[in-house]
């Protein structure tokens, strides 16, 4: 641990100096006897900020709340999903179920989720984000990133100046920071899973080449069916990232040019039945059903695997749910840096060539979960606006294909979630030149820049309405009715005919110009800086909708079976274009002072947006005119705006022989959220009031670290002008979070473990039922045998808890007890569980 800890300030500006998303440090003189002292002290409070700020600080000089996260601390962790890294920030709530594909729901200080993605958080790399919205509509920020050994941090700014130096980010910028070869060696690791089959290889190498040029290249594969039990190969992809960086006049200046290759396919997780405990209207513990653990198994099935799926054109094609969440992401990019002392220009370029698929048996709410009953009389269902009555039901395939079902049988009625992705292509640019003079005693630096930004949305939904026994591996079942007809084709209810008829297709393109400006006030004890952000966003392109229920012959067998009588098509006719422009300001004014190089604190205000992107578009009616520019409604609804208030403290010094960094910031935020979740045909119309505190905080003495954090959060639904929840809490936010994590190293070897946890929430907003907060731990084992390698042994979840992080589909004890009914208890639930305990074994070694 320590060896990471010894960074100098010297070797901290140099990595400013090179991955630097803003501008550059100037040279400053070595620092006084006290002022080392302190830094010495200090540990993280000296990490140098780099992400979505105007010029490169310390944390203990600059004006906002930011974190870092070491390649060790992800390695002491062992994610098994990306999504859980975040887990580490504090401020940051991931609901990190979905698995290791993505389609997490990632949001931070209380601000809403009202459907899913990361509305308010961006994800970056290197400065630049992986796609300008975070919430697509099957196409999370979260798709596209992968951590691997080419991240040297990850560093998260919350609030704060996020408004100003990024688009679409007002909540938080989480940035992957990468290594540029600054130092020569590399690593490679081999991982695998323990009683799980995944196995995978990490590689990364660097280094000077010459006096001018450094470059940096790694990557991993994977394999295997991911930390869940699946009853096929789900699991296996790569990446590939580098960079070579070429420095020019004296070292005034550098160009580098990086790739990343992407190629991932990963199971993706939705929700999962649960036996709950209930004492009066608060879910106390969580149980398995018989034959059904939602912390390993999964309603993934080989028997529900391959189906057909119908284009929006009419064609035919197989859709496949190993498929997963399978991105492929093809990127170039360059920076430019030249210039010190009075000027600087900076200039950052990312293009990425994105496309994916998204394929899932879906499970959700009571609603769409039926028993059926073999001599309990007629089952129906609801297929395309038409109730079919059916006399018996026979299971579609299996070991007991063509027999009657027999018992009492829980249905899944959900669809095979299939979405493709064609075109998600991103691409932006941000320049900036810097300014610095001399004012008295201290420096004023003044920044103008231009960000510029496309992204593509191109897709077309497929989602066949279905019938499967709600168990592992569960079969396909037909019904047939009195007559002997079958109203169903192999367990498809219709083609593309769930949620009342489900196949749409996007091509739109949302183009951002926002020009920025910052001034920046420093001496030795002040720092004060202010900046505006002016984004201009044009949405053009076209949706096309789902058509009326029509007949077709699938499976050209020259009969209309009754599910080829439940045919939805899009509805090329009905067209809506898409051609509108948006703009608004963004602004963000603060100031930190040093009172002595132990103690700073800071205050800050600030004002940013969110625009909406995609689910205007298709989940908003009214919202635009014919020729596809916004009504009343559509301006109302295309922007979201998020302001913040800041104050916090920043302490460091020593403690019972060690060293301690402390950093306190109490926040307020008032949010306006307008959104809409497909699956559970839910729209929101809120307004939010939040306040808290959070606290960062390291020791070290020795061997000895500590890592805790802790975030309390009072946030209250300020308006809703549908579901009169006024005064109510948000659905799944809890008042406390937090994160313990001790270590100790001996040198030939160290342990440790990471308790992250929360306290109760609401699954709803409406706050009729309360759910159990979680404690997750996770611990670690390092072994270091010989000189350069080190075995290690990581336990994640390792007391097999429930991580009930996310939000049940269920908001009171009455549709508890109905939903228990079905599987034969007194309640049950569904939701997105957190995988249960996972061990995995790898072997690293260092060169």
């Amino acid at each position: 641990m320590a060896r990471f800890r010894s960074r100098s300030l010297v070797s901290l500006h140099a990595i400013a100096l090179v991955l630097g998303s803003g501008t550059a440090l100037a040279q400053e003189a070595a620092p006084a006897p006290a002022e080392q002292d302190a830094q010495a002290q200090g540990g993280f409070l000296d990490e140098i900020v780099v992400t979505a700020v105007p010029t490169s600080r310390s944390k203990m000089q600059s004006s906002v709340s930011v974190t870092d996260i070491s390649a060790e601390s992800v390695q002491n962790l062992a994610p098994r999903s990306e999504a859980e890294v975040f887990r580490l920030i504090p401020g940051i709530r991931a609901e990190s179920t979905a698995g290791p594909g993505g389609n997490s729901n990632i949001t931070v200080r209380g601000l809403p989720l009202a459907s899913g993605g990361s509305k308010y958080v961006q994800l970056q790399e290197d400065g630049l984000p992986v796609v300008e919205f975070g919430d697509i509509a099957f196409g999370n920020n979260d798709y596209w990133t992968r951590y691997d050994l080419t991240v040297d941090r990850v560093q998260a700014i919350r609030g704060g100046s996020a408004s100003t130096f990024a688009s679409q980010a007002p909540g938080a910028v989480i940035n992957y920071v990468s290594k540029t070869g600054d130092t020569a060696g590399g690593e490679i690791r081999a991982t695998t899973g323990l009683g799980y089959k995944e196995s995978r290889l990490d590689f990364n190498v660097g280094g000077p080449i010459n006096s001018t040029l450094k470059a940096n290249i790694g990557g991993f594969y994977r394999t295997g069916d991911g930390p869940r039990d699946l009853p096929f190969h789900a699991l296996q992809g790569y990446q590939i990232k580098g960079n070579v960086t070429q420095s020019f006049d004296a070292d005034r200046g550098y160009v580098r040019l990086s790739f990343k290759a992407l190629d991932d396919r990963a199971p993706t997780y939705t929700a999962s039945p649960m036996q709950v405990l209930v004492e009066g209207n608060k879910i106390t513990g969580y149980r398995a059903l018989p034959g059904f653990d939602a912390r390993s198994d999964t309603n993934f099935s080989n028997l529900n695997r391959t189906f057909t799926t119908v284009n929006p054109d009419g064609s035919t094609k197989q859709g496949d749910n190993a498929e997963g969440i399978h991105v492929k992401s093809r990127s170039i990019g360059a920076q430019l840096h030249w210039g010190s002392g009075a000027f600087e220009i900076d200039n950052k370029f990312a293009y990425s060539w994105n496309s994916g698929k998204f394929s899932a048996p879906f499970f959700g709410s009571l609603t769409n979960v039926a028993a059926l009953t073999s001599g309990a009389g007629a089952y129906t269902i609801a297929a395309g606006g038409t109730t079919f009555t059916a006399a018996r039901a026979v299971y579609a395939n299996g070991p007991r294909a063509g027999q009657t079902v027999a018992g009492s049988v829980v249905v899944n009625q959900n669809p095979n979630l299939y979405t493709d992705m064609t075109g998600m292509d991103h691409w932006a640019n941000d320049l900036g030149v810097t300014g610095k003079f001399g004012l008295g005693n201290g420096q004023v630096t003044a920044r103008a820049g231009w960000y510029h930004s496309r992204q593509d949305i191109a897709m077309n939904w497929h989602w066949n309405g279905s019938l499967t026994e709600a168990v592992p591996n569960g079969a396909l079942i037909d019904l047939v009715s009195a007559g002997g007809t079958r109203l169903t084709d192999a367990g498809l209810t219709g083609y593309n005919n769930q949620w009342g008829g489900n196949n749409r297709q996007y091509d739109l393109n949302y183009t951002t110009d926002a020009p920025y400006l910052s001034l920046n006030y420093a001496d030795d004890a002040l720092d004060l800086d202010g900046s505006v952000r002016f984004d201009n966003i044009k949405g053009g392109g076209t949706f096309y909708p789902t058509g009326a229920r029509t007949s077709r012959d699938i499976n050209r067998d020259g009969t209309l079976s009754v599910a080829e009588q439940n045919v939805y098509l899009t509805n090329f006719a009905g067209a809506q274009p898409i051609d509108y422009k948006v703009d608004y300001t963004s602004w963000s004014f603060g100031g930190n002072y040093r009172f002595t190089p132990s103690t700073s604190a800071f205050v800050r205000v600030s004002r940013g947006h969110r625009a909406n992107a995609d689910r205007v578009v298709s989940d908003f009616a009214g919202a635009f005119t014919p020729a596809g520019q916004l009504t009343t409604l559509g301006r109302a609804v295309v922007v979201n705006p998020v302001t913040q208030q800041e104050l916090g403290i920043k302490q460091r010094g020593r403690l019972a022989g060690g060293n301690y960094g402390l950093f306190v910031t109490g926040f307020r935020s008032q949010a306006t959220e307008y959104n809409f979740d497909l699956t559970t045909q839910r729209q929101t119309f809120q307004k939010y009031k939040t306040w808290g505190v959070e606290l960062e905080s390291q020791y070290t003495n020795g061997g000895f670290s500590l890592m805790a954090n802790l975030v309390y959060t009072h946030s209250r639904i300020a308006e809703d002008l549908i579901s009169g929840n006024a005064g109510k809490t948000p659905r799944a936010t809890p008042d406390l979070m937090y994160t313990i994590a001790p270590t100790y190293d001996f040198g030939l070897a160290a342990v440790g473990f990471t308790l992250i946890g929360q306290t109760d929430s609401y699954p709803q907003d409406d706050n009729r039922l309360k759910q159990k907060g979680s404690n997750i731990v996770s611990a670690f084992v390092r072994v270091r045998p010989i000189d350069r390698l080190e075995v290690s042994l990581n336990a994640n979840n390792l007391f097999n808890a429930w991580d009930q992080a996310g939000r049940l589909d269920q908001g009171s004890v009455a549709e508890l007890q109905s939903l228990g009914q079905l599987y034969g208890v007194p309640y049950a639930a569904t939701n997105r569980v957190g995988v249960g305990r996972t061990v995995s074994i790898s072997a690293g070694y260092r060169f």
